[in-house]
């Protein structure tokens, strides 16, 4: 079980057993007894005994930055604060799950083109290396030394820069400022972004807080620096007395659809309901548009492993050639 799927049945037990009637701190200590990974086990045991000193949840969960993110905080904190702490740990159950569900379709999807990538480079060497050009340690070496630069931006992406971006805020910015120029990865992060970010605003919106202060708390928790800012300007407006919808769409942030679901909300008087609804279409395009790129990324990588072939069996009769022409010289005329 992964780390992401083990915080959702985390979650997701706490609620059940919290909206059951036990005690927080009972529920902490019930958990920490169950089968999850051992970072996991540890993490619950120091929050249990945050919890037992009379730090509320979220408090000490905030202080766990390498394992929570500002979203799954933010929720909690407000369901803390509003008396339905239950209701927050459910959606931040279900948030993780869906996550759980994009990430399982990326590292899918990456698999295929990474075999490509290993044989494309163990294919490239193998003439020479049966012909006795090269040894086995050679050829095993140049291969390593190939890949080695594939790993190194692989590992980067996807492990140090998420790091560096949880741990030090002053560079989040920046980050997610590179991130969003990139095309692709921009319609994901902008979509994720804004489906955190109706997912909070629904729950500030029913634990009853004011709406200028729910939508400053919801757009911290969006997950997205630049997004999240962007997101900010509309308090101004809303201080004013122009409506949530108009505001929003001055951010040039949500799309129109998202803005018509938000005015529905204000007309109807049923705008949790709205932005829940939001939320589960945001998150659902992004999965698509990940779910896109994972069909296409395999064949992008295989028309680069192709070229790349090409490249080596060019270079590698070119220089048959060479050595053909020399021995030709040689011979007397």
């Amino acid at each position: 079980m992964s780390l992401t799927q083990s915080k959702s049945q985390f979650f997701y037990q706490l609620a059940t057993m919290y909206e059951a009637g036990l005690p927080l701190l009972s529920a902490l200590t019930s958990l920490q007894e169950q089968r999850f990974p051992w970072r996991l086990k540890r993490v619950i045991r120091r929050v249990r005994e945050r919890v037992r000193a009379g730090d509320r949840l979220a408090e000490a969960l905030r202080d766990e930055k390498k394992l929570f993110s500002d979203f799954e905080v933010e929720l909690i904190s407000v369901g803390e604060e509003s008396g339905h702490l239950d209701i927050s740990l459910l959606s931040v159950a279900e948030w993780l799950e869906m996550m759980f569900k994009v990430k399982r379709e990326v590292l899918g999807g990456l698999l295929y083109p990474a075999f490509l990538l290993h044989a494309a480079v163990a294919a490239s060497r193998i003439v020479p290396f049966v012909l006795g050009h090269l040894s086995g340690q050679a050829y095993l070496m140049r291969s390593l030394g190939t890949l080695f630069w594939f790993y190194v931006v692989f590992f980067g992406l996807f492990f140090v820069l998420p790091r560096i971006r949880r741990r030090l805020s002053a560079t989040a910015f920046l980050v997610d400022s590179l991130l969003l120029m990139i095309p692709v990865l921009r319609t994901v992060m902008v979509k994720l972004a804004l489906a955190r970010f109706a997912q909070a605003f629904k729950c500030v919106i029913v634990a009853g807080v004011p709406v200028v202060h729910g939508l400053d708390r919801a757009s911290w928790a969006c997950g997205n620096q630049v997004i999240g800012a962007r997101l900010r300007k509309a308090i101004p407006r809303l201080k004013k007395g122009m409506g949530i919808a108009d505001s929003l769409a001055r951010t040039r942030v949500f799309p129109v659809m998202g803005i018509e679901f938000i005015r529905t909300g204000e007309e109807s008087g049923n705008m949790d309901k709205m932005l829940g609804k939001i939320s589960q279409i945001f998150a659902s395009d992004a999965q698509f548009a990940i779910e896109q790129g994972a069909r296409w990324l395999p064949r992008i990588m295989y028309l680069g492993a192709a070229v790349y072939v090409a490249h080596i069996i060019i270079q590698l009769y070119s220089g048959v050639y060479a050595g053909y022409e020399d021995l030709l010289k040689d011979l007397p005329i």
